[in-house]
């Protein structure tokens, strides 16, 4: 079949299975001869040092219902299977085992399994068809009140099924290894499809966390109507356009090639939806489509980008055959998609090399993450975390609030009805984020937190350094803790980098390429092209049959290949304390302290038997004014009713993990000093630990590196000591000779203002008696 033929087909796919498979057939074909990615890259090498000015052009694509484990898990440099300090659950499992019965109990679990076609039957495991719960009170329910453990009870078995992205995505796979993967983005909401795109597109959903308050509004007199993102551009006369090929509920090119899958959740605010004959509504519900339907007429996207017509922002909603939801159409029809957009800047070298292209996804589906997200501290639900002082959290659930974090309205149907229960709002799972620029080539990782609110920071930070409106501003929708804690996203760009310029007459595309995106992509050898062609996905529209994944542990899933690691402004860390009363033990405090350059959230967990019951804790930092103070924040914990003991372990982005563990009233441990500063070397080569005041002279410490095996002993009065980091990460603990249980470990990654290198340690299994990593390399 030729571009012709498929266009031609397009017509008849939804209504005729062969014409569906046929048309299938041609994107794998066509994805597998693609050489848009490879052009991408040669036009980018000429694109050298620049900044947020030299973008002209943002274009962001959000698909629908994918978890970042379920598509990139198995990925090389991110935080997937291979988390070598993924969440303790409190029956001592780790997190990728899911537990099917009561959450305190171990042994009955589930591990994450490949999907896979034409294989044996996986039993129970078929039944799921990949149509998994995703609405609000599962969603919530799943992330278990911070501990992540509830997956299999609120979703079923199928949670639990992912892809092998080098086989199954392939050509995700490649676009990935050319540009930036975020493995830090988060949706907004635990919930479906319209609240987290009502933030993606207004900043909040005002505490409504159903869909059909949005795109079920059409029909009722109650509707959204709040300010919106593409109202605020037209205030500034910025050009901005929705590309779509239809409009389902305007019966405009309605059906699952043409129509929009009711995912412009825009036009359903009650400014447009009430108004139709306004300029904004009609820019929001005029089809500009991205395909072709003539197979001799350029699409609008073509004609705009090989016009000059782009406008400056532009949100692509693509048909709901190609929008990647699952049980309605398999992964590489989004990765055809895709490649059609990217194909046309291509094309016009001059447009990509001033453009941004963001491909997220809405929500998670029922498909699992192993990253507990951070939620805001309610105050109505008492001791469940903190936050300083310049974040809001309020103690009503007032819709008219912005920064009222917690859901106002009841979630079981009647969503016109106020609720006297308050849950949190978000932040929900993690989704995939790709960024494709001039300035994310390299095949590279960003970790810093962010949720579909970023976008929009993203374009108020671009916004201001084009000086098209006043620097610091941010979209008014958005809460005080969103903004404390979620980035603006411009960590993932490198405006700095100096490429090798490839002039020579002569020289190939490969040459550039290589100039462009150092070392160069296994994926450009010819042997890995033709597997490239060998290994494109072979999923139907409903994938039932699937199998068991035998792999005999989660962390042997993923790819150990290090990467390019974005630098971040992350410079935060966590200390212990102990007070007594009477003699005996009285309060345990985590004190937090945030120095970096943006702020951070932190979930704490304990693990004595004393908190089998609650959940987490959340904490939330934002980043030090300009006269520099770190920002502190600390909490106490009552030791009495807790006999003495103590176990929590502090969650952080980028891999960060603080642990304590102890007994207060044990006499040898009274004797140790606490741990009240720790430092990064010039070069983070080396990371260093300042002691307090030493209550005795039993200086009974071991401290071990796990990353090197370092081992060394501490001395009672012992003011600092120094350890050595891999590639900038660290993972080192204290303990007691004794052996009384005595624990402080303090892990992540030491920032510097360089790329570094992913985490060496993915893939590894920590040793929690031997405090190293197994298999570490010196």
């Amino acid at each position: 079949m030729d571009r012709r033929d498929f266009i031609k087909m397009l017509g008849l796919a939804g209504t005729s299975a062969a014409a569906y498979a046929a048309c299938s057939t041609y994107m794998q074909e066509a994805l597998a001869q693609s050489t848009v990615i490879d052009d991408l890259l040669s036009a980018a090498s000429h694109c050298q040092l620049g900044s947020l000015k030299d973008i002209d052009h943002i274009i962001i694509l959000m698909q629908e219902n994918r978890s970042f484990d379920h598509y990139y898990g198995t990925l090389r440099g991110v935080r997937g299977f291979g988390d070598p300090r993924p969440l303790r659950l409190r029956s001592g499992e780790s997190v990728f085992n899911q537990p099917k019965g009561a959450p305190t109990l171990a042994g009955n679990y589930i591990k994450p399994f490949q999907a896979r076609r034409g294989t044996e039957s996986a039993g129970d495991y078929a039944a799921s068809d990949f149509g998994l719960a995703h609405s609000y009170n599962d969603g919530l329910k799943a992330v278990g009140s911070g501990w992540n453990d509830q997956w299999i009870a609120a979703k079923g078995d199928g949670a639990m099924v992912h892809f092998d992205t080098a086989k199954d995505l392939s050509y995700y796979h490649k676009l990935i290894e050319a540009f930036t993967i975020c493995d830090g983005y988060h949706c907004s909401v635990p919930a479906g499809t319209s609240p987290n795109r009502s933030h993606f597109w207004s900043g909040t959903a005002k505490g409504l966390p159903v869909n059909t308050y949005f795109d079920g509004s059409k029909d009722s007199a109650i509707k959204p109507d709040w300010k919106t993102y593409p109202e605020y551009l037209q205030d500034l006369k910025i050009d901005w356009k929705f590309y779509q090929n239809g409009l389902n509920d305007l019966g405009i090119n309605a059906g699952a090639f043409t129509g929009d899958f009711e995912d412009n959740t825009v036009i359903y605010f009650k400014q447009f939806w009430n108004d139709r004959t306004s300029e904004i509504f009609k820019r929001c519900a005029t089809p500009n489509t991205i395909l072709r339907t003539d197979p001799d007429k350029p699409s609008d996207f073509e004609n705009d980008v090989a016009s000059g017509k782009l406008p400056a922002v532009s949100w692509i909603v693509a048909p709901t055959a190609f929008c990647e939801h699952p049980a309605s159409v398999s992964p590489h029809f989004g990765e055809y998609y895709t490649n059609e957009i990217l194909r046309v800047l291509a094309a016009n070298p001059d447009v990509w090399k001033k453009t941004v292209f963001i491909l997220n996804y809405d929500e998670n589906d029922g498909f699992f993450d192993h990253v507990a997200p951070p939620m805001p501290p309610l105050p109505a639900q008492k001791d469940v975390g903190k936050v300083s002082a310049g974040i809001v959290i309020p103690q009503t659930q007032d819709v008219k609030n912005v920064d009222a974090e917690c859901v106002v309205r009841d979630t079981s149907g009647g969503w016109a009805a106020v609720t006297d229960q308050i849950k949190p709002m978000g932040i929900g799972t993690r989704v995939p984020c790709i960024i494709v620029s001039p300035w994310t080539v390299g095949g590279r990782v960003c970790s810093e937190l962010f949720d579909h609110t970023s976008t929009l920071r993203f374009l108020d930070t671009w916004l201001a350094a084009k000086g098209l409106h006043a620097e610091g501003t941010i979209f008014g929708n958005i809460s005080s803790w969103r903004r404390a804690i979620c980035g603006d996203m411009t960590s993932a760009f490198d405006f700095t980098r100096k490429l090798d310029t490839v002039a020579e007459e002569g020289k190939d595309k490969l040459d550039l390429v290589v100039a462009a995106a150092k070392p160069v992509p296994a994926y450009l050898t010819p042997a890995q092209q033709e597997a490239l062609k060998a290994n494109l996905p072979k999923y139907a529209s409903r994938t039932a049959d699937i199998a068991i994944d035998l792999a005999k542990e989660t962390r042997d899933k993923q790819e150990k290949t290090q990467v390019e690691l974005l630098p971040l402004g992350y410079d935060f860390n966590v200390y212990a304390s102990i007070t007594e009363k009477d003699g005996t033990a009285g309060t345990f405090r985590l004190t937090f302290r945030n120095k970096g350059k943006i702020g951070t959230a932190l979930n704490v967990y304990s693990y004595v038997k004393a908190d089998a019951n609650r959940g987490a804790w959340f904490y939330a930092l934002e980043k030090p004014g300009k006269d520099g103070v770190p920002v502190t924040l600390a909490d106490d914990y009552d030791l009495g009713s807790r006999a003495g003991k103590y176990e929590f372990a502090v969650h952080g982005p980028g891999g960060y993990l603080s642990e304590f563990r102890g007994d207060a009233n044990n006499a040898g441990q009274k004797q140790i000093a606490e741990i009240v500063n720790v430092t990064a070397s010039t070069d983070s080569t080396g990371v260093r630990f300042d002691f307090g005041e030493w209550p005795g002279a039993n200086g009974d410490l071991t401290m071990i590196n796990a990353y090197t095996t370092e081992t060394a002993t501490i001395a009672a009065k012992t003011a600092s000591i120094a350890s050595a980091t891999k590639d900038g990460w660290y993972d080192v603990a204290f303990i007691d000779k004794a052996g009384t249980g005595y624990l402080r470990r303090y892990a992540g990654h030491l920032e510097n203002g360089y790329i570094g290198k992913s985490d060496p340690a993915i893939g590894l299994k920590y040793d929690q008696i031997n405090r190293v990593y197994v298999g570490v390399t010196a």
